[in-house]
């Protein structure tokens, strides 16, 4: 089941005078998020892909993105997989591999 991720999600969204920028709308919706994917295992979802196409515009950002997605998905106890192509274009195989790993784990 393929879920939009909070960045991108916060790409969408203007956070007013609450949300000073894109990552603190980002911050509010990574629990919104994991809720939803914790939800769909819940209701017998055993495959999640967490899209975050956004992530291949910032690619001086991927440590920061690897954070967001690995707090996005912990807990949620499904095999999940994350977009594999924006991480080729972050230039983080190896670090995109180890998420993937640990989500499929979590």
């Amino acid at each position: 089941m393929p879920v939009p991720g909070p960045f991108t999600l916060a790409g969408r969204i203007d956070g007013g005078e609450v949300y000073p920028d894109r990552n603190a709308v980002t911050e509010a919706l990574i629990p919104i998020v994991s809720a939803e994917l914790k939800a769909l295992v819940a209701a017998g979802v055993d495959f999640v892909q967490l899209d975050e196409p956004s992530f291949s515009c910032h690619p001086d950002a991927a440590d920061h993105f690897l954070v967001v997605v690995a707090r996005t998905v912990r807990g949620v106890h499904a095999t999940a997989a994350w977009l594999r192509k924006t991480a080729s274009n972050l230039g983080v195989e190896a670090l995109a591999d180890t998420a993937v790993a640990s989500m499929a784990m979590s």
